[in-house]
């Protein structure tokens, strides 16, 4: 599981903290998780997760910050899926299950 957020150097504390916070969730309940915080495009964090197989995708950027909202996409899947951050880690586990 790979979570590009906003690139390094723009990260805002707010998606620091809610990656840091969802990263332990989810390491406790067994899933391997990967944050992909590198000062790369997004476009570019997307393609390497492509390759490396990676079967979630979860976007934490500017809807995190203005509605509170996170993107969910499966791998080779067409569609992303909202989420309200407060229902991300048990939405996550559920897809991953």
């Amino acid at each position: 599981m790979l979570r590009p957020t906003t690139s390094g150097s723009r990260q805002s504390a707010s998606d620091h903290a809610f990656s840091d916070t969802l990263d332990r969730e989810l390491s406790s309940d067994g899933l391997c998780v990967t944050v992909d915080d590198r000062d790369l495009s997004p476009g570019v964090r997307f393609a390497d997760a492509d390759l490396i197989g990676v079967p979630l995708r979860v976007t934490i950027g500017k809807r995190f910050e203005k509605d509170g909202v996170i993107s969910i996409k499966r791998r080779g899947g067409a569609d992303e899926e909202d989420v309200p951050s407060g229902e991300a880690a048990a939405t996550l586990i559920d897809h991953a299950r």
